[in-house]
């Protein structure tokens, strides 16, 4: 039951947290798509619907702008769509759980999102990418150095073992909780403001002096060490920034790890930092 409040909160979270496109007049003339290369292409592993046990529907989300071409790997007609300047979701139903590879063609595609249960990712002809969310699926790789304008993305609870974001200099934004990863090196991503990294394998979590954006972060859950902590309680910048009464801002969640109550907290707490041992979403 946890798991699943904390997997809904992520797909709330990335809603907020998903840039806003500028908006396409709808008397712009459709611009040619060159469909020779895809810019997504992912293998989704069909369920069947509940209540009609004959449909295996599937969907994702994704906004941009320009024309999209989209293989739903049926042997269909493909779909042709005008990229909408709004989140978008697109759905389609089968007729069997064969697995299927789906491809979109889009120059154009600041947001994109799956939650399915799918195999094989590939973003990385998707150079425009600002915002991606593929949490939730059996995924064991996912490469994102080509999307060098990414600011926000969610890959938690996937079978992910490991996540390189050395290229990734603009992130904003990191979701990876319930994963397998068991080190995270953020030391190029120092415009990094939050981190969710819950009910994980991370043993290590690395950070640099720069990261001077940062504001909250959640650990709870992993199998960090009270040297573990004392590392990264030493790199964190100060806070000082005062923020509404409400908010979270300045918060580092570090509840039911082996080194929660044996870290010495005081160093975070000298820099302004608020230290909470829960273990739930407050």
């Amino acid at each position: 039951m946890k798991t699943l409040y904390v997997k809904n909160i992520i797909a709330v979270l990335f809603l907020a947290l998903a840039c806003v496109a500028c908006n396409k007049n709808e008397e712009d003339e459709i611009e040619p798509v060159d469909v020779e290369t895809a810019n997504i292409v992912f293998t989704v592993i069909l369920r069947a619907s509940p209540s009609y046990p004959s449909i295996f529907p599937f969907n994702f989300s994704l906004r941009g702008s320009g024309t999209a071409v989209i293989d739903w790997g049926d042997g269909l007609a493909n779909d042709t769509i005008e990229m909408p300047s709004f989140i978008k979701t697109n759905i389609r139903e089968y007729n069997s759980a064969d697995p299927r590879t789906v491809r979109i063609y889009c120059e154009d595609i600041d947001y994109f999102a799956i939650s399915e249960d799918f195999t094989s990712f590939d973003v990385s002809r998707a150079d425009s990418l600002r915002s991606l969310v593929c949490h939730g699926s059996q995924l064991t790789k996912l490469d994102v150095s080509k999307n060098t304008k990414l600011i926000a993305l969610s890959c938690s609870y996937t079978q992910l073992t490991q996540l390189d974001l050395s290229k990734n200099t603009e992130l904003g934004q990191l979701l990876c909780g319930g994963t397998q990863i068991t080190s995270l090196d953020l030391s190029k991503n120092i415009k990094l403001e939050t981190l969710h990294c819950v009910e994980s394998q991370l043993k290590s979590l690395v950070l640099s002096a720069n990261h001077n954006n940062l504001r909250y972060l959640q650990l709870w859950g992993c199998q960090l060490t009270a040297e573990a902590f004392d590392i990264l309680f030493n790199t964190l910048p100060f806070f000082t920034e005062q923020s509404w009464p409400l908010s979270r801002d300045g918060y580092l969640y570090i509840g039911n790890n082996p080194g929660t109550d044996s870290c010495n907290i005081s160093i975070a707490e000298e820099k302004g930092w608020k230290i909470d041992k829960i273990t739930f979403w407050k």
